[in-house]
């Protein structure tokens, strides 16, 4: 069997990290033989979306002077820095207003003195981006992604042990390696095959606890090699 190889480019919807091959028709292994894969490369774009899913991570609920209060939603996807992420937060509320500043010099975002806007209200995801679980500007502000490892997860592969608990990895690599625009090869090692027909193929990308990874644009590769084991 061919290597197989998975590619996503623009302007496909995030997160670009989870693919689904369907096969002409069905391949069927017979009973006496026994096959393998392997990651024969990956390639994945350079940037990780600063908010990786929809849900209450992105929500921020502002209170007014005059007594009310307005969910609003930060849009979703890549913020260069925490800058631009300060200015699309304070475009939320029903005025714009500065509600967030950042200070460049020591890296941390404070609240602005406003007169409309009395309290603001972030979900723990946010305010670890921003630095400011209480007091405010405490701690350096990024949006650096916590990222280190991908975990290449398939379908077709028996469970491995990963941890205190078993699933279908079929590779674990750098993030730095894949999130560099270039090729990382793979470890060579290869993993059983579980079933012995399957029409379809799916792998996905995700950090060290299950979660796919958001990348936010470009191109991801992922090269696999099938074969028959000796």
């Amino acid at each position: 069997m061919p290597a197989v190889i998975f590619s996503t480019v623009p302007p496909l919807p995030l997160p670009l990290t989870a693919f689904t091959t369907h096969l002409a028709e069905e391949l069927r292994i017979p009973e006496s033989e026994l096959w393998e894969m392997s990651l024969v490369s990956i390639q994945c774009p350079e940037r990780i979306a600063t908010f990786p899913e929809d849900g209450n991570e992105r929500n921020v609920m502002f209170r007014m002077k005059d007594g009310k209060r307005y969910q609003k939603v930060t849009p979703q996807g890549y913020y260069q820095d925490v800058e631009a992420l300060c200015n699309a937060l304070n475009l939320l509320p029903p005025a714009a207003a500065q509600v967030f500043k950042y200070n460049a010099l020591d890296r941390t975002v404070s609240r602005a003195p406003n007169d409309t806007v009395i309290a603001v209200e972030l979900s723990p995801y946010m305010k670890r981006l921003l630095g400011i679980e209480q007091p405010f500007g405490l701690r350096e502000a990024s949006l650096t992604t916590h990222t280190d490892t991908v975990y290449v997860y398939c379908n077709l592969i028996r469970s491995q042990l990963v941890g205190n608990t078993k699933a279908q990895v079929l590779a674990v690599v750098s993030a730095e390696s894949v999130t560099r625009g270039r090729m990382c090869q793979g470890s060579g090692s290869f993993v059983p095959i579980a079933d012995n027909s399957f029409d379809k193929i799916i792998v996905e990308l995700a950090d060290s606890t299950g979660r796919i990874i958001p990348f936010a644009d470009g191109i991801t590769t992922v090269r696999l090699r099938f074969r028959k084991r000796a």
